[in-house]
């Protein structure tokens, strides 16, 4: 028989065997499939180029302000790009633990699932480097970054990669049908929030990168600063070097041929421009 109100066809004893409107919208993903891929794909286009124009101009006018010169010297198309695949990686890598566990039950091989522990922990903690490396550039007291670098970053992200780990691909695969104890889920949500807050903190870094936070500089002969390539030519301004300080000299630039100089590249403490 069948339920007019719902629309679904169901046997003797009311249970549903097919849904009409179940139906009329697997068709419709059917028949439209290719048109709804080509439309989002041509508005997830649209929606990139206008992110990429606004942060470009804000990224041109940031330095225009910063360094005293002429915003028309500086694109912020590349930067834009390598946020883009910064947080691609980021959300790759986010996902694969539970990719490996997916397939480790496909695979149902012990060998592999141990393979894929010690890969998963690798990835993992080099991930968590990574992150750190940008939360510890903008720590202004030298021995905590020392600390976190030596010690907090060895010691903390380790365990708490081997834990997530453990319990995502090792614990999934042998004892699965298990009930977390207590204790376990304690520990699974303490080193869980640990990893969370590390990704969230450095991915907030680099999306929220500004030109006075760069500490990359080359420089050439005579004390001065590349900041910038235009039309085939470096855009260079003259700074002082004081040690682990480059000081530059806010609105004097020049254009300069990249050939026949000989390029110093360094990472300073502190960069100053005024």
């Amino acid at each position: 028989m069948q339920d007019k109100k719902n629309r679904d066809i169901v046997d003797s004893q009311g249970n549903v065997i097919k849904s009409i409107k179940d139906n009329k919208t697997k068709q419709f993903l059917k028949d439209n499939i290719w048109n709804i891929l080509s439309t989002g794909l041509a508005t997830s286009i649209t929606l990139v180029e206008m992110i990429n124009l606004v942060i470009s101009k804000n990224f041109s006018v940031s330095c225009s302000n910063f360094y005293g010169i002429d915003g028309k010297y500086f694109d912020g198309t590349e930067m834009f790009k390598n946020k883009l695949i910064f947080i691609f990686c980021a959300l790759a890598l986010f996902a694969y633990p539970f990719i490996f566990s997916y397939i480790n039950k496909k695979m149902n091989s012990k060998l592999y699932v141990i393979f894929t522990f010690i890969i998963t922990v690798y990835i993992m903690f080099f991930q968590n480097l990574s992150y750190t490396i940008n939360l510890i550039e903008i720590i202004p007291w030298a021995w905590l970054r020392r600390f976190i670098d030596n010690y907090a970053t060895i010691g903390v992200f380790l365990i708490v990669d081997i834990v997530i780990a453990y319990f995502i691909i090792i614990r999934n695969f042998f004892w699965k049908n298990k009930k977390y104890s207590v204790c376990g889920k304690i520990i699974l949500a303490i080193a869980l929030i640990l990893y969370v807050l590390n990704v969230a903190i450095g991915i907030t870094i680099k999306i929220n990168y500004e030109i006075a936070d760069k500490k990359e500089y080359e420089v050439i002969e005579q004390n001065r600063a590349i900041v910038s390539n235009y039309d085939g030519k470096f855009v260079v301004m003259s700074c002082e070097i004081q040690d682990e300080t480059i000081i530059l000299k806010k609105g004097t630039y020049s254009l300069e041929n990249m050939t026949g100089v000989s390029i110093t590249y360094h990472k300073y403490e502190k960069v100053i421009c005024e």
